[in-house]
Formats: C-alpha cells, sequence, structure tokens
C-alpha cells in the first residue's frame, strides 16, 4: 500500500456489498456473546457470513496483514480507526451489522442494544456457552 490512508479505505470496502442492505425491513443487530474460544467467530461466519456486514477486530487485522506486515502499535490502531468507519458507515446506511463480544461486557452491550433499538435496529443476541 502505498500509505495508510489509503490501505484504511481499501479496506474498509472490503466488508460491504449489497447484501447487507435489509430491505423495506428493519435492520438487524446481531451480537455473538461468550468467553474465549466459546465458537463466537465459527457460528458468526457459518450464519451471517452473507447479508451482514462483519464488525469485527479479528476479521479486520486479518485484511490488514494479508495488504501490508504492520508493526503492532500501528495495528491496533488501524483496527480500531477501520473497524469506526466500518461501523459508522453500515449503520449510517442502515445495514444489517453482525459483531462480536466476550461474555462480562454487561454495561457496553447495555449501551449498545439502546442505542441500535433507538435508531431503529432490532437486536438479536446469541449467547455461546462454548
Amino acid at each position: 500500500m502505498k500509505n495508510a490512508r489509503e490501505m484504511v479505505g481499501t479496506i474498509q470496502l472490503e466488508f460491504f456489498d449489497d447484501s447487507s442492505f435489509p430491505g423495506p425491513a428493519a435492520p438487524k443487530l446481531v451480537i455473538y456473546m461468550g468467553g474465549v474460544a466459546a465458537g463466537k467467530t465459527t457460528a458468526r461466519r457459518l450464519h451471517h457470513a452473507k447479508g451482514y456486514v462483519a464488525v469485527e477486530a479479528s476479521d479486520i487485522y486479518a485484511k490488514i496483514l494479508a495488504k501490508e506486515r504492520v508493526p503492532y502499535p500501528d495495528a491496533e490502531n488501524t483496527v480500531e480507526t477501520i473497524g469506526r468507519l466500518v461501523a459508522f458507515k453500515a449503520v449510517n446506511e442502515r445495514r444489517n451489522i453482525v459483531t462480536e463480544l466476550c461474555a462480562g461486557q454487561t454495561e457496553e452491550l447495555k449501551r449498545l442494544i439502546d442505542k441500535m433499538v433507538s435508531i431503529g435496529y432490532e437486536v438479536d443476541i446469541r449467547y455461546m456457552a462454548g
């Protein structure tokens, strides 16, 4: 990549396709929750690979590494930047979204659900017991 800005823009667009538009229905947010190695990523990829924008740090990081070797501190900042841009674009365009949260993030989860419901999203939480 020529520069970080170009890489961010290129990677951000890789998370979008037309299948993530919900049509006339309300957009959906699907949240997979569970502990480490509980199967969140496997289930998400199996059930929501199409029709949803994945806002997930591990997917973003994998795309960064596929394009360019980035030192860890820079990669962490780049993952966060791309994640915010992907989430903002997905919500702004009212697309279906899927993400993962580790169990125990109760306050973050409540704030996220309240906000998404307030802007017209249906929220589906899927807990993975592992």
